[in-house]
């Protein structure tokens, strides 16, 4: 059972506490890396939260992107992309694995009005928090916590699945024709 749970030790219907050594950084990944808010006193207040726990707090104003500012150009520049960084979302995508986060707390992208950027840009918005959610799940390997706080004042906005995964090959059947050469039984 992962860190972040503790069962009762019996079956009364208390409400379960958090262990101490739970981070909110650690709570809000629980669902996945993405959070939504509408309120921006909630926002604002689990930001001061992140803080506390040494987050290096990035923002972004997405209403802007597309209208003025390039989308890419903003990302780059808050969050530090490479020089060599494609400007497309699967150069984004690439480029999460090399974000520097600090081993003290971890990285929270704020996201302001992102409903605006949304509506404009439904997919390319989509494919942005796509690329979020892949680059918090690989770095989450290597210890390091990335959240992504949306804030929209849509309160039924509504992004589909993000990061999802599939399945792959194992490394011996990686390639088409060495599966077809192996036995299957």
């Amino acid at each position: 059972m992962p860190i972040y749970h503790q069962e009762p030790e019996n079956d009364s219907p208390e409400v379960v506490q958090r262990r101490p050594y739970q981070s909110f950084g650690c709570f809000l990944l629980h669902f996945g890396p993405i959070v939504l808010y509408c309120s921006k006193y909630v926002l604002e207040d689990d930001i001061r939260k992140l803080v506390a726990e040494a987050f290096d707090i990035r923002r972004l104003d997405a209403a802007k992107w597309g209208v003025g500012v390039d989308p890419h150009a903003d990302l780059q520049g808050a969050l530090g992309l490479p020089a060599y960084y494609g400007k497309n979302l699967n150069a984004l995508r690439d480029c999460m694995q090399d974000l520097i986060i600090t081993d003290d707390g971890g990285m929270a992208v704020i996201l302001a009005d992102f409903d605006d950027f949304a509506r404009r840009e439904r997919d390319f918005a989509r494919g942005i928090l796509d690329a979020f959610a892949y680059g918090s799940r690989f770095l989450q390997v290597f210890g390091k916590t990335l959240l992504v706080m949306v804030h929209t004042k849509n309160p039924d906005v509504d992004f589909g699945e993000l990061g999802a995964v599939t399945a792959w090959w194992n490394e011996k059947e990686f390639v088409r024709a060495d599966r077809a050469n192996l036995k299957t039984s």
